[in-house]
């Protein structure tokens, strides 16, 4: 392949149980152009490293595969930037260990749609939220019931991480060229976009083109949930990060940028539970006018998950993500 169009980046770490979803997925992917898949393993202790061994000999030509002798992620180095400068694409295209697509045809209608619009800097889309065995399909809601054009303000107020990182779709020209306050991000999935926003609009599809394992093992969730400390760092990093961007950016969004810091800080103490917190303005005002559902969530989390079930039982989640996903490669 001389005229690789796409680089799928895929980073895993001890996810054997996850990865052949995610390699087969990328493999079955239908296009008219060339793409490489770059799979980039952290040291796993598990078999990722020897499952990932059988796809690359079996497609060389189409995997190259990166292995660490040390944890990369545990020292601090942000494994996606060293990735995007051996990328041979024009496109970046993203899905981590425990994630997959579910149409074959995701990377073409990205592309199609990148190539006549050249102000568009990211494609993202919606996707379905499951369980780590696919057992139960979870309720998924649409960013945007249509198709819809986001700018810097949505980036800055969390389109990162109000997306999908599985969906995500940009040009790597973008990341030639990084900015200052890169360096205070401590993830790289909400900082991306804002990226991307700064240098055009970011596209949103309604339609669901992947799946996000919600509860898998060594997921970033399910650490946090562990240990609750690391989230607190994590939106501690994030204050900072808010404030060099709102630096970077000569305070142009200055107003956008301090309400998206009061949000996560509420995020966060809604996690912790911290009713201390949660007294002091401005949370208890935003406590108070919580979505109803939210506050359910919050107060009756196991009602909550009750009424959820109920929900996707009538929805029928389950049998619509068996129905629309492309099962024949996994």
């Amino acid at each position: 392949m001389k005229n690789i169009k796409v680089s799928i980046i895929c980073i895993t770490y001890n996810q054997a149980e996850y990865i052949k979803d995610a390699i087969n997925s990328f493999l079955m992917q239908k296009t008219k152009f060339d793409y490489e898949i770059i799979v980039h393993d952290d040291a796993s202790t598990d078999q990722t490293i020897q499952i990932i061994k059988q796809y690359e000999s079996k497609y060389p030509e189409k995997i190259r595969a990166i292995y660490e002798e040390e944890n990369q992620y545990s020292k601090g180095v942000n494994i996606s930037d060293v990735l995007f400068k051996i990328a041979k694409g024009k496109y970046l295209a993203f899905c981590e260990g425990d994630d997959f697509w579910t149409d074959q045809y995701k990377l073409q209608k990205q592309y199609d749609y990148m190539e006549q619009h050249d102000d568009c800097m990211a494609y993202v889309h919606n996707g379905w939220k499951i369980e780590k065995d696919k057992r139960v399909v979870y309720n998924s809601r649409a960013l945007s019931v249509e198709a819809k054009k986001y700018g810097i303000e949505d980036a800055i107020c969390g389109l990162g991480i109000q997306t999908y990182t599985n969906s995500f779709f940009m040009r790597a020209k973008v990341f030639e060229n990084r900015p200052n306050f890169l360096q205070y991000a401590p993830t790289r999935d909400y900082v991306m976009l804002v990226e991307c926003a700064m240098h055009g609009y970011i596209y949103y599809s309604p339609e669901k083109m992947s799946a996000q394992r919600v509860t898998a093992n060594s997921s970033l969730s399910q650490i946090w949930g562990q240990n609750p400390a690391l989230r607190k760092e994590y939106i501690d990093k994030q204050m900072i990060l808010l404030d060099k961007i709102n630096e970077d950016t000569a305070y142009k969004y200055a107003r956008v940028i301090e309400k998206e810091k009061t949000n996560q800080m509420f995020s966060n103490i809604l996690a912790r539970k911290d009713k201390s917190e949660l007294k002091q303005e401005p949370y208890r005002t935003l406590l108070r006018n919580m979505s109803v559902k939210r506050k359910l969530q919050y107060y009756s989390p196991v009602l909550f998950r009750a009424l959820s079930k109920i929900s996707r039982v009538i929805r029928n989640e389950k049998r619509n993500f068996e129905m629309n996903v492309h099962y024949e490669e996994f």
